[in-house]
């Protein structure tokens, strides 16, 4: 098997879990055949009961009926007749279907077997990339599937004669992002307006009946949604089961989803309950320890695709999903890198070139939180502060975030985001006279494990002698400072015609633009039996300046001019015990007089 980033290993333990779903097409209609043929029968023995029997025959097929109105909309193409066999042809032309640049959703609506609409939890095929409704795979009759789980391999039986499932063994860090991607979704669908009400005692892994659950409207006006969303096909092709989590608690009942803690989750009250409610569904390969709740905290604070709430919120013991593109996952060439191989490869049709250069790009952004050695914005941070991931292990960075020390060699520490546009202004205040410190701005290019000025990647003004650095080489430009010393930094990166819309309203853009510009930071990947290739050359930024500032004064020249087109991130290194503290604003000791900025914090305010 193929190794992966979250080493995931073939689960063989037996076949798909089983629990009570809506009955299959199939079973309703041989079920139907039965209830009939036991109607002639009854009709033959004993005439007088001609009007009973007619009578259950009515009954018995409006109850079918009822069973099977998702399956008989007036929406086409229809399902294909059922037989003993497995489907071989689709009742539509796949190649004529026009998917969305993600294969999420085709304009047609067209989709699975039957040809029907998209529900919400859909199994993809990983040979034609069709997407196929629950209830509609014979394999996986009486399964159930969380929303967002990806870790399958699946050939659908018109591409491969017959069908094939493999579920994969899933690590902490995927079941805590399956589980808060569920958690997210469900108090989202409160909002909307439909809940579920919690029933003591149910098993919450077996999908719920009507009678077992109580659908509420918060507001007549949302009352029309709750009603459609209960008559919908989401929930009889989209075996879209009622899996519930427990009641959101008191801290985390803020429902404004434009408060970003709206998105955050107790680990005792709601995280841990949720995955123990659903184990057979995420944890199915793994025995039941006495402390994995021990195991699942762990890998919060290692994935690197979570925010802490003590971090971001002072809310200790909450957490949040960082990323969003958990959907995006469920794609072959993704499961290609970091699943076992499926049994057939034979791919139903060659995809076009463009397809498939889009499917190694988005894999490849994909792959990239999973990388320790970047750090991409928006994924652990709500807030503007020191990035511990974002800076030298060696940092000591202070309970508010904002006060960093080292004791020995130069070591760099990093904001959690970068700008990229625009005119921005922050300061340091300097807290002792112990050791020295070179401050100023670095890329994500910029050597943590050394000063800032030390390479290409980073601009500084040094403390000693007043001199600023570049590519390790010095030139004089103010006076030194010391201890009660306040140093004001000025960046101007002025918008140019190649400017791409992203990079002026980063940080409010999608994700997976935020990956991309990350990945475009960086050096080019080694490939294996190749020379390493060099860095692209870099690219000045008409315009651009730095300019520093002692106690509110600052020599009549820039420090530096027209640098690098980059994103850059406010920085200091210290070096044997020096100690320096990050003010963002919005308020300022000494702002600038004759320049036109905005405060550091504003980052996080759209414009």
């Amino acid at each position: 098997m193929s190794q992966s980033p979250h080493n995931m290993d073939y689960d063989s333990s037996g076949p798909p879990i089983e629990s009570e779903i809506s009955t299959s097409a199939e079973q309703l209609i041989n079920n139907n055949n039965n209830n009939n043929n036991n109607n002639n029968n009854n009709n033959n023995n004993n005439n007088n009961n001609n009007n009973n029997n007619n009578n259950n025959n009515i009954n018995n097929n409006n109850i079918n009926n009822n069973n099977i109105t998702d399956m008989d909309t007036n929406t086409t193409p229809t399902l294909p007749a059922i037989s003993q066999g497995p489907i071989l042809k689709f009742p539509y032309s796949l190649s004529s279907l026009h998917w969305d640049e993600d294969h999420l959703e085709n304009k047609e609506s067209v989709y699975c077997y039957c040809g029907k609409e998209k529900a919400k939890i859909m199994i993809s095929c990983d040979l034609c990339k069709q997407k196929f409704h629950l209830q509609c795979i014979r394999l996986l009759e009486g399964s159930l599937q969380l929303y967002g789980d990806w870790v399958y391999r699946f050939s659908c039986s018109v591409c491969a004669g017959r069908e094939s499932f493999e579920r994969f063994s899933k690590n902490w860090v995927d079941i805590l992002e399956i589980t808060l991607f569920n958690l997210q979704d469900q108090k989202h669908r409160h909002v909307m307006g439909v809940v579920y009400d919690e029933m003591p005692g149910i098993d919450l892994q077996q999908p719920l009946s009507s009678s077992s659950t109580t659908k509420k409207s918060l507001s007549s006006s949302t009352s029309s949604l709750s009603s459609s969303s209960s008559s919908s096909n989401n929930n009889s092709l989209g075996n879209s089961p009622q899996i519930q989590s427990p009641k959101f608690d008191s801290v985390n009942s803020i429902m404004d989803p434009e408060d970003q803690r709206f998105q955050y989750f107790s680990f005792d009250q709601e995280i841990v309950p949720f995955v123990e409610i659903n184990w057979n569904l995420l944890c199915s390969d793994k025995k039941k320890k006495l402390h994995w709740q021990k195991q699942l905290s762990q890998a919060l604070t290692n994935g690197r695709i979570f925010k802490s709430g003590l971090v971001n919120w002072n809310m200790n013991g909450y957490w949040a999903l960082g990323t969003d593109q958990l959907l995006l996952k469920d794609n072959t060439v993704f499961k290609d890198k970091v699943l076992a191989p499926i049994n057939n490869k034979k791919r139903k049709k060659k995809k076009s070139s463009k397809e498939e250069e889009r499917d190694k790009y988005l894999t490849k952004l994909l792959l990239i939180p999973n990388k320790e050695s970047l750090f991409v914005p928006t994924i652990e941070y709500d807030i503007m502060c020191v990035a511990k991931e974002n800076s030298a292990p060696q940092i000591k960075i202070g309970p508010d975030q904002l006060t960093v020390s080292n004791e020995k060699g130069y070591r760099m520490a990093r904001a959690s985001y970068p700008c990229i546009c625009g005119d921005w202004y922050f300061e340091i205040d300097i807290m002792d006279d112990v050791g020295n410190c070179r401050l100023g701005w670095s890329t994500s290019r910029g050597d943590i494990q050394a000063n800032v000025g030390y390479d290409q990647y980073s601009y500084a003004y040094r403390n000693s002698q007043g001199d600023i650095f570049t590519s390790g080489r010095s030139q004089p430009y103010s006076e030194p400072y010391g201890k009660g010393d306040t140093i004001g930094f000025f960046i101007r990166l002025p918008v140019t015609p190649n400017t791409k819309p992203n990079e002026v309203n980063f940080p409010f853009i999608n994700q997976l633009d935020v990956y991309d510009l990350v990945s475009n930071e960086m050096p080019p990947i080694p490939v294996a039996g190749e020379e390493p290739q060099p860095p692209a050359p870099a690219e000045p930024l008409p315009g651009s300046f730095i300019m520093f500032f002692k106690n509110g004064v600052s020599p009549s020249t820039p420090a530096f001019q027209n640098i690098n087109k980059a994103m850059y991130y406010p920085a200091a290194s210290m070096y044997m015990g020096s100690t320096v503290k990050f003010n963002f604003g919005p308020t300022f000791k000494y702002p600038p007089q004759d320049l036109s900025f905005r405060p550091y914090s504003d980052i996080l305010k759209k414009k």
